[in-house]
C-alpha cells in the first residue's frame, strides 16, 4: 500500500483497464497465498487456504485494472495469514 500511495504522490501510477475473467484473478491470488502460507515462518495457526466459486462468477468478465485488482486481493490475504493465530 505504502509503494502505491506514493506511485499515486508522485504521478507515476497508472491504470491499464482490460476485460479479464474474475475467477481467474481469485484463483492465482489464493494460489499465491498458499504458497505464502506454506513457507511464512510465523504461521503458527497452520492456516489452510480453500475457496469456492458461485456458478455466476465462474464466467463473469470485468472491465478493470487486472494488476491492482491481484496487488488489493494479496495484500488483503497475506495479511490474513500474517496476522490469523490460533482461537
Amino acid at each position: 500500500i505504502n509503494d502505491f500511495i506514493i506511485s499515486t504522490r508522485n504521478n507515476k501510477f497508472k491504470i491499464i483497464k482490460d476485460f479479464f475473467n474474475i475467477e481467474s484473478v481469485f484463483n492465482y491470488c489464493i494460489m499465491v497465498s498458499k504458497n505464502l502460507a506454506k513457507v511464512l515462518p510465523g504461521n503458527k495457526a497452520k492456516i489452510k487456504i480453500s475457496s469456492s466459486f458461485d456458478e455466476n462468477v465462474k464466467n463473469y468478465i470485468v472491465y478493470s485494472d487486472e494488476n491492482r485488482l491481484k496487488q488489493i486481493l494479496l495484500n488483503f490475504l497475506s495479511n490474513s495469514i500474517k496476522f490469523t493465530y490460533n482461537g
